[in-house]
């Protein structure tokens, strides 16, 4: 958890039952309810998550069937918040690749080689990556760069 209060990462997530879902924000995903959690993103900070938030509420308003519960297709509602971010210029992240990340900037303060087990404690194999892409942009910005 401290690594992503010292980055400044916000969660956002959706609960669906059915065709009722609803959109949350969070920096503590653990205090979530897993039995409802239908998708999970990692974002660059709480600014990014209320813009999402407030995007999502506008653009679906029409499918408002109670406060805060929206009748719709969970595909549809995932799909709105990935775009909308890429829109936004920004990234969204989902836990495993969060998990790759932290492997990522650990290592590079301890000068690990990939190779190396992963430094990060309770983690015995590393999850599948869900955007590669977004690992190459972050490992890009960890390799030193000319002056």
């Amino acid at each position: 958890m401290n690594f992503i209060r010292r980055g400044g990462y916000y969660g956002m997530f959706l609960s669906a039952q059915g065709r009722c879902l609803s959109l949350h924000r969070t920096q503590d995903p653990k205090a979530t309810t897993k039995d409802r959690l239908s998708a999970f993103w990692w974002l660059a900070g709480k600014p990014i998550a209320s813009r999402l938030h407030h995007a999502f509420k506008t653009q679906f308003e029409r499918n408002l069937v109670a406060d805060g519960v929206f009748e719709m297709n969970l595909d549809e509602a995932i799909r709105f918040i990935e775009k909308s971010a890429q829109d936004m210029g920004t990234w969204t992240a989902s836990e495993n690749d969060m998990i790759r990340l932290m492997d990522m900037i650990e290592r590079h303060k301890k000068a690990l080689p990939s190779h190396a087990p992963t430094p990060l404690a309770g983690i015995t194999e590393l999850p599948k990556l869900d955007n590669p892409a977004l690992v190459r942009q972050f490992q890009e910005s960890l390799r030193p760069h000319a002056v």
